[in-house]
C-alpha cells in the first residue's frame, strides 16, 4: 500500500501543492524577537505553545502560552526556571491527570546546577515544581509521557574530559515524580551524541533517536536505539551516508513501523535521490530497528525537518518543515 504523505511548509517559503492549503486565520504573540519551539494540542481542544524571547544567546524570558482554535489568547505564562539552551526544545507536555508539565535545566552557578519539572493546572498556574541535582552541564530536547504515569526525558550531556563532546542523555522519572533511573549512550571518548526524540511502544520499553557522530568527526548520522523499560540498551542502529544526518522526531506508523525523520546532507550510503544542500529525510523501520524505506521528503536549496510529524490513519504522516528555497513542487 502506498502511503501518503502530506506536507506543511513554513518560513522563508511558498510552495504550490496539487491540493492548496486553505489558511484559515493567523495570529502574532509576544515580542518581535520570540520564537516557537513546540505546540501541545490538550484535552479540551486548546493548544499550548512553547517559545522564548530575545536574540540567543541572550535570552530573556520563556513563555508558555495557551490558545484556542480560533487563535485567541487564553493565558500567558513566564517559565520560572532559567533556561541554559533554546536547541529544539520540545518538552512540555499534558499528563493523564489533565496538568501541564514543562522540563527544562536551571543554572544557578557556573559549576552547579539541576533540571526541574514543572506542574500547571488548565489556568496557567504553577502549582508545584520538582527539581533534580545534576552535575553535569546538561540540555533537554524532549519530555514524553511513559505508559506508567510517569515522565521520560532525552538530550545531551556536555562534557570536555578528554575532549569537549555531547553525550546522549535519558532519564525516566516515575508517577510520583521521583528518578528511576538516569542513562547515557554512547559514553565513549570517540563518539559525539545528543537524543532529541522518544517513544514508549505497547511493551513498555523506549525507542529513542538523534545523532551520532564517530571519532569526534563533523559528519553525524542518524541514531535510533530500544531501551528496555529499566533504561537497558537491547539494541542501537544508525543511518546515514558520508555527510550529516540528524533526526529530530519519532513517531510510531499505523502499521506498527517506526518513523524517524530529520535532515540529511548525503548523496550516498542509506541516502538516494537527495539533490539539495540539506533536505528532509524520512527513514521508516520495522520494530526491531531493520531499515524498511527511505525517502527525500523535499529536494530544494535548503529543507529541514523541525516539527513532530503525526501519525495518519491511512499509514501516512504529516509533517512540517522549515525550508529556504527558490522552487515550486507540483
Amino acid at each position: 500500500m502506498n502511503k501518503i504523505v502530506t506536507v506543511l511548509i513554513f518560513i522563508s517559503c511558498f510552495k504550490l501543492f496539487s491540493q492548496t492549503p486553505v489558511l484559515i486565520w493567523e495570529q502574532n504573540y509576544l515580542s518581535p524577537n520570540s520564537y516557537f519551539q513546540s505546540i501541545t494540542k490538550t484535552d479540551d481542544g486548546d493548544f499550548v505553545l512553547q517559545a522564548f524571547e530575545g536574540n540567543f544567546p541572550s535570552v530573556t524570558n520563556f513563555p508558555i502560552l495557551k490558545i484556542n482554535t480560533d487563535g485567541n489568547l487564553i493565558w500567558n505564562i513566564i517559565n520560572n526556571g532559567v533556561s541554559y539552551s533554546v536547541d529544539s526544545k520540545k518538552n512540555i507536555v499534558q499528563h493523564n491527570d489533565n496538568h501541564i508539565y514543562l522540563i527544562d535545566e536551571n543554572y544557578n552557578t557556573s559549576t552547579a546546577n539541576n533540571f526541574s519539572l514543572y506542574q500547571y493546572n488548565s489556568l496557567g498556574v504553577l502549582i508545584n515544581h520538582w527539581s533534580y541535582p545534576y552535575s553535569d552541564k546538561l540540555t533537554i530536547s524532549k519530555l514524553i509521557n511513559t505508559n506508567d504515569n510517569g515522565f521520560l526525558a532525552v538530550g545531551s550531556i556536555n562534557v570536555i574530559n578528554p575532549i569537549q563532546r555531547e553525550i546522549g542523555w535519558v532519564v525516566k522519572i516515575d508517577a510520583f515524580k521521583n528518578i528511576e533511573w538516569v542513562r547515557l549512550l554512547n559514553d565513549s571518548s570517540e563518539i559525539n551524541s545528543k537524543i532529541y526524540a522518544a517513544v514508549n511502544i505497547v511493551n513498555g520499553e523506549f525507542l529513542i533517536a538523534g545523532y551520532q557522530s564517530e571519532n569526534n568527526m563533523s559528519d553525524s548520522n542518524y541514531y535510533l536505539a530500544k531501551l528496555s523499560q529499566d533504561g537497558f540498551l537491547i539494541w542501537e542502529r544508525t543511518f546515514g551516508g558520508s555527510e550529516n544526518e540528524d533526526v529530530r522526531s519519532i513517531i510510531e506508523l499505523a502499521n506498527g513501523n517506526f518513523l524517524l525523520l530529520g535532515s540529511t546532507l548525503s548523496t550516498d550510503g542509506d541516502v538516494s535521490n537527495n539533490n539539495g544542500i540539506m533536505n528532509v529525510w524520512a527513514v521508516i523501520t520495522d520494530v526491531s530497528g531493520n531499515l524498511v524505506s527511505q525517502s527525500i521528503i523535499i529536494n530544494n536549496d535548503i529543507a529541514y525537518a523541525e516539527a513532530t510529524a503525526i501519525a495518519e490513519s491511512d499509514g501516512g504522516y504529516t509533517v512540517g518543515i522549515m525550508s529556504n528555497c527558490n522552487e515550486s513542487i507540483n
